[in-house]
């Protein structure tokens, strides 16, 4: 077994002990798994030794929520009533209530579920009258105490709500909704009737941020480092990826596809090819050493990696099944990567939302070629309409409006009236 192949298999065991650990199943298994260890260790040969130290990861994995609960992920209990406190996250809209994280002197930071109210934002101080639950506050009657902010963060979602703003003005309402969606993860102008089409088509991912989003800002700020020195251009698009992700805020996909661009472009840089099983493993590995209960309850979380999964695992050795020793075409790759995705996300997508369309790969085969360009044109649409008006950006909301008509038509075809 090589380093690669340790590495991958010791992430996959503190992984699985995560698992067993969220579901309270940590005192047997952890015994067995300690014991395994001790034997492998005391009477076992030279690969023994790898079965291990194994075994040992996966008992520290079963341990590891329990120790994350009682250590370091602490949350007071706190009475129901009036809570103030300063808006830590960007406010983001989930159905008839919007959803974001305050740091209270009471309470200290805590997710709260809201009932919209308006002219909200990040780093507003806010009053509201709540009810607590585990780790998150249900509130009402909220009100805006102190309006603003400062600091790096506010001027990454301040570039963010000026962007949205052109592209209201610019776009239709619907291409608009999308562009926000596709660009930022922002489903607060979807109507009820197209978020229903999303999920009735199996396109939903397309508004979910992922590594897909992070390539096309590489291959953007790419063209615009050009004249910069090689070994300085790496630099800088790690820079890009990092502010993309302080605009969109930092989501569990965002994060991941973030921490695996980073790597491919240090990988890059110096000069080896990085097997795309070792960046899997380790954003995996510290997106859950920093929260363990991502992998049993964020959903996009789960259906990110799995999709990946199917990406990097399955499609190749159908690829193979196919075409041989040939290459397939583009639109017979997308097909196959698509395909691939789906059955392995499928599980997953069973087991949150309880549906599933086992059709989703030809809708999805017709429109993900045309995400990049649709981001490109909505991005370069809203700046240049924020900075120097609509005449300028005239061209590209065309083009935008174009590509997001065509998505929409889309999904509407394969929504069969959802």
């Amino acid at each position: 077994m090589g380093r690669r192949e340790a590495f991958v298999y010791s992430v996959a065991c503190f992984c699985g002990g995560c698992i067993i650990g969220k579901f309270s199943l940590v005192g047997p298994i952890f015994v067995i798994a300690v014991i395994a260890a001790t034997f492998f260790m005391l009477f076992g040969g030279k690969k023994s030794k790898a079965y291990a130290l194994l075994s040992f990861i996966f008992a520290v994995g079963c341990f590891y929520p329990h120790f994350y609960a009682r250590v370091i992920d602490i949350h007071p209990v706190i009475a129901d009533g009036n809570v103030e406190g300063k808006i830590t996250s960007y406010p983001v809209s989930v159905g008839n209530s919007i959803s974001f994280s305050v740091k209270s002197s009471v309470a200290g930071r805590v997710n709260v579920i809201a009932e919209k109210f308006s002219d909200i934002g990040y780093g507003d101080t806010v009053a509201m009258t709540c009810s607590y639950d585990r780790d998150k506050l249900f509130c009402r009657d909220g009100s805006v105490l102190i309006k603003g902010c400062r600091g790096l963060m506010c001027r990454a979602f301040g570039v963010r709500e000026a962007i949205s703003d052109a592209l209201r003005r610019e776009l239709s309402s619907s291409s608009s909704a999308l562009a926000a969606g596709i660009l930022f993860g922002d489903r607060s102008g979807f109507t009820s009737g197209f978020s229903e089409k999303l999920k009735a088509s199996g396109t939903s991912h397309i508004v979910a941020l992922s590594g897909f989003n992070i390539t096309v800002v590489v291959s953007f700020f790419g063209g615009l480092l050009f004249l910069l020195p090689h070994k300085w251009r790496w630099m800088g698009l790690i820079a890009a990826v990092m502010m993309f992700v302080a605009v969109v805020g930092p989501s569990a996909s965002v994060v991941r596809a973030a921490i695996m661009g980073s790597l491919s472009l240090i990988g890059k840089r110096s000069g080896k090819i990085l097997d795309i099983k070792g960046p899997i493993s380790l954003s995996a590995g510290m997106m859950v050493l920093w929260d363990p209960s991502i992998i049993v309850s964020d959903a996009g979380f789960i259906l990110s990696f799995c999709a990946l999964f199917g990406i990097v695992f399955i499609a190749p050795k159908i690829k193979k099944i196919l075409f041989r020793d040939k290459k397939p075409n583009a639109v017979g790759a997308i097909i196959i990567e698509c395909v691939s995705a789906e059955v392995a996300a499928t599980p997953a997508i069973l087991i949150f939302f309880g549906a599933g369309s086992w059709f989703s790969f030809i809708p999805n085969a017709m429109i993900i070629w045309t995400v990049p360009f649709a981001m490109f044109a909505s991005f370069v649409c809203g700046a240049i309409s924020a900075t120097f008006g609509s005449f300028i950006a005239l061209p590209f909301s065309v083009m935008a409006e174009t590509a997001l008509k065509y998505e929409t038509w889309i999904i509407d075809i394969f929504s069969f009236g959802g």
